[in-house]
């Protein structure tokens, strides 16, 4: 089975690196042209399934960029919760953010583990691999679901610098095979 991802648009929280986690934020007007520049890149591609995050920065994105196909909807891949530090920047969350990421190490009140994240993700992708065996699925999310992505495929329990794993806004890459080493569907 092999998934392409594709990271939603910017927000305009992006643009003020602000922690958006499981706020609703829409896409701002960069993340539009952006959605539809992915547009061009999947218009072409034929997928079994496609899925998307139910914030709607995910599901614009969506539809933006494969308005072919209606996305099926799924909260296990909803951003990465950051509790009481989501819509904080930098300066305001401090060490906090690190912190919660780490293994062993209780996240921020009322947010989730990278573990909880990794779970979710992970139970997706097991139940999508039953419904999709040898497909191919499009999965419309966020940085954080792409992180998790990579370290359930790879098996990893060390996940050092999660977040230099997030993949870039409305670039699709493929997981082919499942492999954890994402390709630019450009290159492919």
């Amino acid at each position: 089975m092999d998934i392409v991802f594709l990271r939603h648009g910017v927000t305009e929280w992006n643009k003020e690196n602000r922690l958006q986690g499981q706020s609703d934020i829409p896409l701002a007007p960069e993340g539009i042209l952006g959605a539809k520049r992915a547009g061009e890149v999947l218009k072409n591609c034929r997928f079994d399934a496609v899925y998307c995050s139910s914030l709607q920065r995910a599901r614009q994105t969506a539809q933006l960029a494969y308005p072919q196909a209606d996305a099926i909807p799924d909260d296990r891949l909803m951003e990465w919760c950051f509790g009481e530090i989501e819509g904080m920047v930098p300066s305001e969350y401090g060490t906090r953010f690190r912190d919660c990421w780490q293994f062993g190490v209780e996240p921020v009140p009322d947010g989730e583990t990278i573990e909880d994240l990794i779970g979710r993700v992970g139970e997706f992708v097991e139940e999508i691999k039953v419904k999709h065996p040898n497909g191919t699925v499009l999965v419309v999310a966020h940085g954080g679901v792409s992180a998790a992505l990579q370290l359930y495929l790879k098996g990893e329990a060390d996940v050092g610098n999660v977040m230099s794993l997030c993949l870039p806004n409305t670039t699709p890459v493929l997981f082919r095979n499942l492999d954890y080493h994402p390709i630019p569907l450009e290159e492919v």
